[in-house]
């Protein structure tokens, strides 16, 4: 029973880090060149951190 715990809290965990692990706005791929640019880095790692590779892994 506490191996069937442990089991559902690492899968609840795994599947609530890649749901956060998204594009607030369709348009951050047409954006991307603005990824690492030190003008819009705050911005880009809060609104889109997929297409900058800003997720943890």
């Amino acid at each position: 029973m506490r191996l069937l715990f442990l089991i559902l809290c690492i899968l609840m965990v795994i599947v609530t880090s890649a749901q956060k692990c998204k594009d607030e706005y369709a348009l951050c791929i047409y954006a991307k060149r603005f990824c690492k640019s030190k003008n819009y880095t705050d911005y880009m790692k809060k609104h889109c951190k997929k297409t900058c590779g800003y997720c943890r892994v």
